[in-house]
């Protein structure tokens, strides 16, 4: 994502990856997963994700 703030997207992804920011995301289920600032971690790719947030 580029930008900070909300994007909406519909999909569904195992590894979420920063090259800047932190960031949360969103998921279907109204759960969360955040990924710091510079780093990655695995995602739950059972779970339908519905947005980004980019934390600035």
């Amino acid at each position: 994502m580029v930008g900070c703030g909300y994007h909406t997207i519909n999909d569904y992804y195992q590894i979420g990856s920063a090259k800047g920011n932190a960031f949360d995301v969103l998921y279907a289920d109204s759960t969360w997963d955040r990924v710091q600032a510079w780093d990655q971690r695995a995602l739950d790719s059972r779970k339908r994700v519905t947005g980004v947030d980019v934390l600035c």
